[in-house]
């Protein structure tokens, strides 16, 4: 009985390594393979606005945990590069459907829009308090640094590149 044990628990263990190697190439086939994932036309036809989505929301999650896991070293820049062109290739089929869900709607929103537009302009012109009021200050996109003419968001307190602290607006420099 002792005799036949060593190789029993070889057999075992090797049926148990070709098992673990399947199952992990059966998943690195599923996320390397050009089709998966994938929505095609008819696929897009299908889906409903709600799935699509809460698709786009899971590839963003994806991108995200990937990024993550690549700055962690944890994947080198080639598989990276790989996994993330064709995360991005999926997200773009999705973000098509949903452009493609939105078209019909978009003429009918644009002359929404120019009826409202109009019908603004229109009533300007009839306001004789219009005339009166002064035009509000346009608040600038971005500020310059003093030290080295970097372009900061308008609330940024330090610069961006240098860190020497920004001038307030209004103040002496």
């Amino acid at each position: 009985m002792i005799t036949i044990l060593p190789p029993l628990f070889a057999a075992l263990a090797t049926t148990a390594l070709f098992a673990a190697l399947f199952a992990l190439w059966r998943s690195i086939r599923a996320v390397l393979s050009p089709e998966a994932g994938t929505i095609g036309v008819e696929g897009a036809l299908a889906s409903t606005r709600s799935e699509l989505l809460a698709r786009k929301e899971q590839l963003l999650a994806d991108l995200h945990d990937l990024e993550l896991e690549h700055d962690g070293g944890k994947i080198d820049d080639a598989d990276f590069e790989t996994m993330q062109g064709k995360i991005r290739g999926r997200a773009k089929g999705v973000l098509r459907s949903l452009d493609e869900d939105a078209a019909p709607y978009r003429a009918e929103a644009e002359a929404l829009v120019e009826k409202r537009l109009a019908g603004a302009v229109s009533k300007k012109k009839d306001d004789k308090a219009f005339a009166t009021e002064k035009p509000a200050k346009a608040e600038p996109a971005s500020r310059a640094c003093a030290s080295c003419a970097t372009k900061n968001d308008v609330d940024a307190e330090f610069c961006k590149k240098c860190g020497k602290p920004l001038a307030k607006e209004g103040a002496d420099v």
